[in-house]
């Protein structure tokens, strides 16, 4: 079967679909293809098919092991979740992009204005706190109030909610361009690895045709999927990658965002007014990051530990130090410095007993990771240096871990 057969009428279809409102249940169940997907991973209910050359469903429940070796110093130890830094009082700058972050109590006390607000203020607490916007999630804000203004009695959620069906078409042509594209680099694979992605785009075919007020399309899953595809051509899958990349998201296309905000969350319930003004300024949230990834040997360990937005830290995905770097390596290696300097200094003014003595060197150490992650070539041990004979563990380099 040639694998542009499943998109030959992608638009089309679309277009006759435009107004279907069918429940997951009573869509038609394929039975194309070759992968054992199974689609509830985006919300559908279609069965596992037979496939003959492995399974790539991914286990997300699966617990992780810890990348420290026996005898780990006490002191370096630590965990994602326990990384005391995010409990800092002062925003620090995230690396990535250089804007503030939000820590745990910096967020906590906007959810609480937050829950103090009503329909008519929600907006109003966000613009007080628009610092921590993203330029996608400023235009939203900047369209939610254009709108209230004119139409003061209507809620957040049924702006978002009309807007959404004025950008539902715009988004599936979005991501049926990158499906095409996905099967005609696909058409040049052995029999063998084209059946895999044909089974991976039958089953994203059917989940996107499935229009409905929540959306079960999730990019993420389908990255996944494509990540765990056991492909012979390691060129291909490279290329596979790159193209599942460029679908659409909600964290980076305004389109995704209304769509997903605009429907049902994993309860099957409208997402409320003040939940979706809660989303605006969400992803400036602080996530703890690997400075050198664990999927690449990164230890748990305070000195490989630091603190960036949730969403910078999903796009940076598990790309070696270097290779993110260089994706903007001025700019980077300048919000770096400014990460450093404003996080000791959060921690030199913090009164949280559990944030000494184990982070007091805390910028020296991530300095010197930084050192060895670049052989040097960026280097702020001067400005942050370690005490004499104190130093911390070198990064171990191994090849990037297949999921099971």
């Amino acid at each position: 079967m040639q694998i542009n057969a499943v998109w030959a009428n992608s638009l089309q279809k679309l277009d006759n679909m435009k107004n279907a409102t069918k429940p997951i249940e009573a869509q038609p169940k394929t039975t194309q293809g070759y992968a054992p997907v199974t689609a509830n991973l985006w919300g559908a209910k279609t069965s596992n098919i037979a496939f003959n050359y492995g399974s790539f469903i991914p286990d997300f429940g699966a617990s992780r092991p810890t990348n420290n070796p026996v005898g780990f110093d006490k002191m370096e130890a630590d965990t994602q979740s326990g990384f005391r830094l995010s409990s800092l009082e002062h925003p620090v700058i995230c690396p990535d992009c250089g804007k503030p972050v939000m820590t745990k109590p910096i967020f906590a006390a906007i959810k609480g204005e937050l829950d103090k607000a009503n329909e008519s203020t929600y907006l109003d607490v966000i613009e007080n706190h628009s610092e921590f916007l993203y330029p996608q999630e400023r235009k939203i804000l900047s369209k939610l109030e254009s709108v209230k203004a004119k139409k003061p009695d209507m809620t957040i959620r049924a702006i978002v909610s009309h807007e959404r069906e004025k950008r539902l078409d715009k988004l599936e042509r979005q991501q049926y361009k990158v499906m095409d594209k996905i099967g005609e680099m696909a058409e040049d694979l052995s029999y063998e690895d084209r059946s895999k992605v044909d089974g991976l785009l039958t089953v994203t075919s059917d989940v996107i045709f499935q229009r409905q007020n929540t959306y079960a399309f999730q990019r993420g899953k389908f990255i996944e999927l494509a990540g765990q595809l056991d492909l012979h051509d390691e060129k291909a899958k490279s290329q596979l990658m790159k193209l599942a990349e460029k679908l659409p998201s909600s964290m980076n296309n305004e389109d995704a965002w209304y769509v997903k905000y605009g429907g049902l969350d994993g309860k099957k319930q409208p997402y409320s007014s003040r939940t979706i003004a809660e989303k605006l300024v969400a992803p400036t949230y602080t996530n703890t990051d690997h400075v050198h990834p664990w999927n690449l040997g990164g230890l748990d360990a305070t000195s490989n530990f630091w603190l960036m937005h949730a969403r910078c830290n999903i796009i940076k995905t598990d790309k070696p130090f270097v290779e993110w770097l260089n994706e903007d390596r001025e700019n980077r290696t300048e919000y770096i410095k400014e990460y450093l300097e404003t996080t000791q200094k959060a921690i030199d003014e913090s009164k949280d007993p559990k944030m000494h003595p184990k982070y007091d060197l805390y910028a020296a150490k991530i300095a010197k990771t930084i050192y060895y992650e670049t052989n040097g070539e960026v280097d702020f041990t001067e400005e942050f240096p370690l005490p004499d004979g104190y130093d911390v563990p070198r990064p171990v380099e191994k090849e990037k871990s297949k999921k099971a």
